[in-house]
């Protein structure tokens, strides 16, 4: 996956070879213990990493990741919006064809409030719990 080679730059300077593969495999979507595998280390080792700062890293990486993935999306998405509203515009295209774009539009709108939404939710939570931890430790 190209996003993940690009990040694995920024790893480099912060973990050892190891490491890297570890953090890779995850941002990849494998599970820990898979990921341990691929790293050549046991799963002990691997659980370690993440409790001493590594999974908060890996946070950071699939949040630039997604970033950009979005950012891709949008780049195609005007396209596809201007299509979609050249549709509805266009005295030629039926009605069914207008109320298709209208649906599309309307649906899509819909569930990237939606998203917007959770993701934020789920920042404050995690804010939230972090905070909670950090308090909990002093």
């Amino acid at each position: 996956m190209v996003l993940v080679e690009m990040k694995v730059v920024i790893i480099d300077k912060k973990y050892n070879q190891k490491q890297q593969k570890f953090v890779t495999s995850i941002l990849e979507g494998r599970t820990v213990a898979e990921s341990a595998r691929v790293a050549g280390v046991s799963t002990i080792t691997a659980f370690a990493w993440l409790r001493s700062g590594m999974r908060d890293d890996i946070d950071l990486y699939r949040q630039e990741i997604f970033k950009d993935n979005i950012g891709k999306l949008k780049q195609g998405m005007e396209l596809a919006v201007n299509t979609l509203f050249e549709i509805l515009m266009d005295k030629k295209s039926s009605k069914t064809v207008k109320l298709n774009a209208l649906k599309v539009i309307i649906d899509n709108n819909l569930k990237i409030c939606e998203q917007e939404d959770i993701i934020n939710r789920i920042n404050i939570l995690e804010q939230n719990y972090k905070e909670n931890m950090n308090y909990g430790n002093k």
